[in-house]
């Protein structure tokens, strides 16, 4: 929980007129004042360096529906004394849908089906 909310706090100071959503499980965890009007930020919190995350289906739905004004704002080594943030935008034009950061690192996206068992 302290990671997330780092994450979320740091995101809270980055963009403008921020409003948290998060408690309303839209799929995204932010929104925020941008050029273009409002944006949707989904905000993944880690405490290592490694920059790997999971979307729930709603949050990977939302990201694919809403790709013009989603941001993923990934933040790795949250609780350390230099935590590192990360900000992946869909790139312009693409045909498949390419989410790209502001240092031109790319996701790799890996769909999954899932299930739940039990007796």
């Amino acid at each position: 929980l302290r990671v997330e909310r780092a994450a979320m706090n740091e995101a809270m100071r980055y963009f403008d007129d921020t409003v948290d959503v998060s408690h309303m499980k839209l799929g995204w965890d932010i929104e925020a004042a941008s050029d273009d009007g409002r944006i949707l930020v989904e905000v993944k919190g880690l405490s290592g360096d490694d920059l790997g995350f999971e979307l729930t289906p709603r949050e990977y739905e939302q990201m694919l529906k809403h790709r013009e004004r989603y941001l993923l704002l990934v933040m790795t080594a949250a609780l350390s004394a230099r935590p590192r943030v990360r900000i992946f935008r869909c790139k312009p034009g693409a045909d498949s849908p390419e989410w790209v950061s502001e240092q031109g690192e790319r996701l790799k996206l890996e769909e999954r089906i899932g299930a739940r068992c039990r007796l």
